[in-house]
């Protein structure tokens, strides 16, 4: 039994691979991810949400979603 089991799982595993593999090789256009990190930053205090501070590289970002 737990033999049935171990080939199982290396079966799985191997087609995962396999499959996540051709994947990759398919998918030429993998997707722009930015991450911004702001300390202390509420919703009113960027430009595009109606501050005072000028914001124009972040307001930029923010329209273009």
């Amino acid at each position: 039994m737990r033999f049935i089991i171990s080939v199982i799982v290396m079966a799985y595993v191997t087609l995962g691979s396999l499959v996540g593999q051709l994947y990759a090789q398919t998918n030429e256009s993998k997707p722009n991810i930015l991450l911004i990190v702001g300390d202390d930053i509420g919703f009113g205090d960027l430009g595009i949400s109606g501050s005072v501070v000028r914001t124009p590289n972040l307001d930029r970002l923010a329209q273009r979603r």
